[in-house]
């Protein structure tokens, strides 16, 4: 049996009503291996953006699962929703999503706030050592290319989905 990190399930999502509705996904069943990686691709209006924010539990479905490492995220609500993606899943959004008013450092710490939990400061130095950004920790957003500005959201995805204890990825990372 493969053991899954993401699976979805008969997944539909459709936005509008009547002659403008628009299904973005019609029973979509996929499962993405744990330690595998995926590339979705497709033509623009294909629904790829739309299955990776259901895949991560940023959008529900009107129907199907959603299981992130054996948890149907469907059926969770508000706070509890809130700490699964925040624990368990790294999102990596298409435009970054960095705070222009804040350094390389807190744009990778800054969804610890929320948790209230402090990062391992060590932890977050190797993994902006690892992305590439060792002396650039105190850079803003406008300091750094672009690509540089991917690794800072590269390694706030990987900080927040990371086991405090065994420093292993629990869930998936998901870039959209």
């Amino acid at each position: 049996m493969i053991d899954h990190a993401v699976l979805l399930e008969g997944v539909t999502r459709t936005y509008g009503r009547g002659a403008t509705e628009v299904a973005a996904l019609r029973e979509v069943g996929v499962g993405f291996a744990r330690g595998s990686f995926t590339a979705v691709m497709g033509p623009s209006g294909s629904g790829k953006s739309t299955l990776l924010q259901c895949a991560s539990g940023l959008d529900r479905p009107q129907s199907g699962a959603v299981r992130i490492a054996g948890q149907d995220i469907t059926r969770l609500q508000g706070k509890a929703l809130a700490t699964l993606r925040r624990e368990q899943v790294g999102v990596i959004f298409q435009a970054f999503n960095l705070v222009p008013s804040l350094t390389a450092w807190q744009n990778v710490i800054l969804p610890s706030g929320p948790a209230r939990r402090r990062p391992d400061p060590a932890r977050v130095g190797e993994l902006l050592r690892r992305v590439g950004l060792a002396g650039r920790e105190n850079h803003r957003p406008a300091q750094l290319s672009g690509g540089q500005q991917q690794r800072v959201a590269i390694a706030r995805a990987l900080l927040g989905g990371l086991s405090a204890t065994r420093g292993a990825r629990r869930g998936p990372l998901v870039a959209g």
